[in-house]
């Protein structure tokens, strides 16, 4: 019996450190944003990955859809009123209810692009919203972070965003 508790508890142990292992570090480079051709909500303008902003800044994945996003919202209306620049992906939502959501809500975004198939989406690997990427200063992704960002989890998250270049 003592045998198989061991046994177990070397396997629990393999699997916990494999999963470990692949668990992004902090600045971990992800590669580059992908080449993406979408159009700016806000703009209007059709936006490239070269005109996107030159320092750091946030991309957050959402839709006016996504119950998670309407309570992560406020929290990037701070971050955006403190400084950090926003891109939003909105992906897969209704153009008339994004910009209904933006102009009730608030708009954290400098730029909000419209992902409307999910091309670029898919491209990024999003497993659904709200998703948000760490963007450094070379267009390297350099962190991702599923799920609700808000004050309890941003006092970490802003250790990777502060540490960026």
């Amino acid at each position: 019996m003592a045998k198989i508790a061991i046994v177990c508890c070397a396997i629990l142990l393999m699997i916990a450190g494999y999963f470990f292992m692949k668990m992004p570090s902090s600045l971990q480079d992800h590669g580059l944003l992908p080449q993406f051709e979408l159009s700016d909500s806000i703009s209007t303008r059709l936006m490239q990955r070269h005109n996107m902003p030159t320092g750091k800044y946030l991309l957050n994945v959402w839709g006016s859809w996504c119950v998670a996003c309407k309570r992560e919202h406020d929290f990037l209306l701070f971050l955006a009123q403190q400084g950090i620049p926003i891109v939003g992906v909105n992906l897969q939502d209704n153009e008339v209810s994004a910009k209904q959501w933006l102009d009730n809500m608030g708009n954290p975004y400098q730029i909000n692009l419209s992902d409307p198939q999910g091309v670029f989406s898919k491209k990024l690997a999003i497993k659904g919203a709200p998703e948000t990427y760490f963007i450094d200063t070379n267009g390297r992704i350099r962190y991702k972070f599923i799920g609700i960002v808000n004050a309890d989890n941003w006092k970490k998250l802003s250790q990777v965003y502060d540490t960026m270049d």
